[in-house]
């Protein structure tokens, strides 16, 4: 069963409860109800603009947690973005030969490679890839988890389990300070001091 399905079937009232916990952070239109949410707070009504960022973008998401993968793909997709998966290191490696990701996100916590692995040897391969922005998703909240992530080559990390909302955030100011550094000819861009959450290392 899909994640669409999933949801349908909660809509219907026919799904149990650990398929109810998973859709259940999905309402029938996310988009519609993060705008009104965003431009009720504050805090984050500036970023309303930044989703524009999210209409065709090419998403790379490496994780062994299908559940996970279907989770990611869905909240992305509701903002029309193309998400390919990747269940390993080693199959991600592989689709990064023909698919050309704006964004990579991948979980820490794999079987045999993990995601700093994964990280290096992207950070090594060819120029017009190399310096692609990557988020560490990680059960882990503390400043070490952080460092380890930054220093392994990621551009950011966020902790599972995340709010949907706070990770479309996350990937249009992303997308956009890459796109900030790539128009300017700048090595680093530094995230603006706004008292946001992010902590953003633009590779």
């Amino acid at each position: 069963m899909n994640s669409s399905q999933r949801f349908l079937d909660y809509k219907l009232g026919t799904t149990d409860l650990i398929e109810a916990k998973f859709v259940s952070l999905f309402p029938c239109n996310r988009k519609s109800e993060l705008q009104q949410c965003l431009s009720k707070d504050e805090k984050v009504s500036k970023y309303m603009d930044e989703l524009q960022f999210l209409n065709g973008l090419q998403v790379l998401v490496v994780d062994d947690d299908v559940d996970n993968l279907d989770l990611i793909k869905f909240i992305l997709e509701e903002y029309k973005t193309e998400v390919i998966v990747a269940t390993s290191v080693t199959e991600g490696l592989q689709v990064m030969t023909w698919f050309n990701p704006d964004i990579l996100i991948s979980d820490i916590a794999m079987p045999n490679c993990d995601g700093y692995s994964l990280i290096r040897s992207v950070r090594n391969l060819s120029e017009h890839v190399k310096h692609i922005p990557a988020i560490a998703l990680t059960g882990q909240a503390s400043d070490e988890a952080r460092t380890l992530a930054l220093q392994a080559g990621f551009s950011t990390h966020l902790k599972k389990p995340f709010d949907p909302d706070e990770l479309i955030v996350l990937v249009s100011k992303l997308v956009e300070m890459a796109s900030l550094k790539n128009s300017c000819g700048n090595n680093k861009v530094e995230p603006e001091n706004d008292g946001t959450k992010f902590s953003l290392n633009v590779a």
